[in-house]
């Protein structure tokens, strides 16, 4: 049961890093595709 818990223990960091930066990715993203909208549409 130690052997079993421990991938475990390491996997659901990298998951949660995984996640959280696959976020900020998309959110800045998504604020640098509506920035250059605004500014080709409203220039």
């Amino acid at each position: 049961k130690p052997l079993r818990r421990k991938p475990l223990n390491l996997t659901l960091p990298l998951l949660f890093l995984l996640l959280l930066s696959t976020e900020v990715t998309v959110r800045g993203w998504s604020t640098w595709v509506w920035t250059n909208f605004r500014c080709l549409h409203f220039n």
